[in-house]
């Protein structure tokens, strides 16, 4: 089904918010109740969207009908590159995750799509340190000659961009901000007037002293090893001797980079850098280095945890309904 750039937000805005009255949708999208049902219409019809029933809305008495997503309407598969191994997670339509694992072997990631092909409506890819599809087919030949051959909608992003996206989806006030991902090294990406950079940021390449933030804070230099990314993570959450060494760095190239960009908000996230603990000591990091630092503008990306687990099949639903 063809859908209008209405019927998208419409299907954005009932995936953000579960459930909404047509006339806070009508409200919301700058329509009239008409238009509104113009649009709702086929989307009724081929059962995208599902009607509740009515309520009554108590200021006025006046019953007002509720629409939600159909979750069974189709699936969304997700495929997370990660260093040593494939995160891949199964997602419906109202953003459920029905299943999740990770593995080396492509072959069993590809014989799980072929089972619920008939359902899965795309496929988001995303991975480390690439942009585009050229990039992630240069960098992981076989895993994308495979996709190819299923025939399925496939979308392919930077992992941290993608982490952007999401959140501007949540977040649409916020149109400048810096988003830092740090885990097991730095990702990054900028938002400027609402809209993601074409090119993911390179933050993590900031000079410190005389090496790279990435050089400097990624876990293998921390930890003097390269290991499983979550055995990782937790040896880091743990090790409170060595956040100095992390945080320092970060407070420094943070407070050079919203000097010369003057972002509205920087956004944290990473298992690491969400906890409350850690985003105090940070905030005490950049105020000696910069005391007019506003640390309000500084914000914990809120469920990163939940985010994470499917990112990719986010992508793969923003990319269809954007």
């Amino acid at each position: 089904m063809k859908l209008t750039q209405t019927q998208k937000t419409i299907i954005r805005l009932l995936f953000i918010n579960q459930t909404m009255t047509r006339l806070a949708l009508s409200k919301e999208l700058g329509i009239s109740n008409a238009g509104l049902t113009l649009a709702i219409k086929p989307l009724l019809k081929e059962k995208m969207v599902v009607d509740q029933g009515k309520i009554m809305k108590s200021e006025v008495g006046r019953k007002e009908k509720i629409l939600t997503l159909n979750k069974n309407y189709s699936l969304f598969f997700g495929i997370d590159i990660r260093k040593h191994y494939i995160y891949y997670t199964l997602m419906n339509f109202i953003g459920e995750i029905l299943l999740e694992d990770r593995s080396k072997d492509v072959d069993k990631i590809i014989s799980t799509i072929k089972e619920y092909k008939s359902n899965i409506a795309s496929i988001g890819v995303t991975a480390r340190n690439v942009s585009d599809e050229k990039e992630i087919s240069a960098s992981y030949p076989v895993l994308y000659n495979e996709l190819k051959k299923l025939n399925i909608p496939t979308f392919y992003a930077n992992n941290v961009l993608t982490l952007a996206d999401i959140y501007s989806l949540y977040h649409q006030d916020d149109k400048n901000f810096l988003l830092v991902k740090y885990g097991p090294g730095v990702g990054s990406a900028i938002y400027v007037d609402g809209k993601g950079l074409n090119n993911f940021s390179r933050f993590g390449n900031m000079r410190y002293s005389s090496s790279t933030l990435e050089d400097v804070i990624s876990y293998k230099s921390i930890l003097k090893r390269d290991e499983d990314e979550q055995e990782e993570t937790s040896c880091i959450i743990s090790s409170k001797d060595k956040w100095p060494l992390i945080l320092k760095p970060l407070a420094f190239c943070l407070s050079s980079a919203d000097a010369l960009l003057g972002f509205n908000k920087i956004i944290i996230s990473g298992d690491f850098l969400t906890l409350d603990e850690v985003k105090l000591s940070l905030v005490q990091e950049l105020e000696q280095l910069s005391p007019e630092f506003d640390k309000n503008k500084l914000i914990i990306y809120e469920d990163y945890t939940s985010i994470a687990k499917k990112k990719s099949c986010l992508l793969a639903f923003l990319s269809l309904y954007n």
